[in-house]
């Protein structure tokens, strides 16, 4: 059974890489014989960290959309040019049933042999079907768009969808993902959004987000351990684009006062351990450790923080969090991570596919929106939360082993998508 997995983003942004990675071993235990090929927009970097996956990276056009080295306008028209040319690629392809020739470049015809000769094509989960970061949604429609026009099945697994501020993106997203196999939701909260889009109720499925499979790979679950020592706190912070404001940067300030407020608090009242940790640490200025040295140098007690700067793997940061008492979160997955650490989170929202999760999670009691954060909001939260820390780690003991099952179930539906057998030195693909 071959896979193709779109709409990846990077490994230097670790919910991504755990949601490829949990993606990679949820499909691997329904499917062992599965061959995955991943389309990456940081190929240098993927190829690296998912050789020990047996993953296969290619690029193609989407290649370009990090390549810092070409002017941003030549990178806009070789795209342009390279994506009519995997568009061709895949027709010529589909009509003849040969592969491309060498005169194709080596790049785009790798992408178009992983694309057309797919079984499955799954786009990867991920909250990207909005606008908040403006067309940027349009790389994603780009690579669904491929893969319909070579006729692969397409399952979207794990996807938040929405809010869309232009109706033009809206309808184009929900023109796209009609046409798909499969839309698999990680929250309710994006239910009315996608029931919106006429997407037929058959072809529409609620499932959780395709990390949670990494606690499948947990040697040690932890239990109510009780609190001993100083209070350790792991916090993440990022820079957000606060859509729904008119003064962005002010709106930025405000959050991050917020938190220093807080975090003062930890430091002075509890004698706490502050550890800022590197959930994003690119591409290009989408990097977490910029806005949390920040904050580190403004805190009363520089002695007691510590920002970790190191690349790290989405099982490093969990192993991290395992060692913390807390977690006040503002990047989504850095709160997933400490759910499977079985650690209390204090998340800060800034879509809705953190107030879904949590609450999924049972944990809605423990959110604050990004847009209306306060310093004592968060210490009124911070300290309910260590006066009730077992039982919420009881609460994650249960949900996170029932997360763990529906990962399988979302992948399971890749496999009831199949429409061809399979071709000559492929697993045989058995449809139930």
């Amino acid at each position: 059974m071959r896979i193709v997995i779109l709409n990846t983003y990077s490994w230097l942004n670790k919910g991504d890489a755990a949601i490829v990675l949990g993606t990679v071993r949820a499909v691997r235990t329904v499917a062992p014989e599965a061959d995955i090929t991943l389309v990456s927009l940081t190929p240098e970097i993927d190829r690296l960290h998912y050789a020990a996956e047996h993953l296969r990276v290619v690029a193609g056009p989407f290649g370009l959309c990090y390549a810092a080295h070409i002017p941003a306008g030549v990178r806009g028209r070789r795209f342009v040019g390279e994506y009519l040319a995997l568009l061709g690629g895949l027709l010529a392809s589909r009509l003849t049933r040969r592969p491309l020739s060498r005169w194709w470049p080596a790049g785009l015809r790798d992408l178009v042999q992983a694309i057309a000769e797919a079984d499955v094509a799954i786009s990867c989960g991920g909250g990207f079907w909005q606008d908040s970061w403006g067309a940027g949604v349009l790389i994603h429609v780009a690579q669904v768009l491929a893969a319909l026009v070579a006729g692969v099945p397409v399952v979207c697994l794990g996807q938040s969808v929405g809010p869309f501020r232009s109706a033009r993106l809206r309808a184009l997203v929900g023109h796209v993902l009609r046409r798909t196999d499969a839309v698999v939701i990680r929250e309710s909260e994006s239910l009315a959004t996608v029931q919106a889009m006429r997407i037929a109720p058959e072809r529409l499925h609620l499932g959780t987000d395709m990390a949670f499979a990494l606690d499948r790979d947990r040697p040690v679950r932890r239990a109510s351990a009780p609190r001993s020592g100083r209070l350790r706190v792991g916090v993440t912070a990022r820079n957000w684009a606060f859509p729904h404001s008119l003064d962005r940067q002010a709106a930025q300030r405000h959050y991050e006062d917020a938190l220093v407020v807080a975090l003062d608090h930890l430091l002075a009242v509890h004698d706490a351990e502050i550890v800022f940790l590197p959930q994003v640490i690119g591409p290009g200025n989408d990097d977490d450790r910029l806005v949390e040295r920040g904050l580190a140098a403004r805190l009363k007690r520089p002695d007691r923080v510590r920002v970790v700067e190191d690349d790290l793997a989405p099982s490093e940061l969990i192993e991290m969090l395992e060692g913390m008492d807390m977690l006040l979160a503002t990047r989504f997955h850095s709160a997933i991570f400490a759910m499977l650490a079985r650690v209390p989170v204090v998340a800060i929202a800034y879509e809705h596919k953190t107030t879904g999760i949590m609450r999924r999670m049972d944990l809605g009691r423990w959110i604050v929106p990004i847009e209306t954060v306060s310093g004592a909001r968060l210490i009124e939260l911070i300290e309910a939360q260590l006066g009730q820390r077992e039982a919420v780690i009881a609460t994650l003991n249960v949900r996170v082993a029932q997360e763990c099952a529906q990962v399988l179930a979302n992948a399971a539906i890749c496999r009831g998508v199949v429409r061809r057998p399979a071709t000559a030195g492929q697993g045989a693909v058995v449809v139930e």
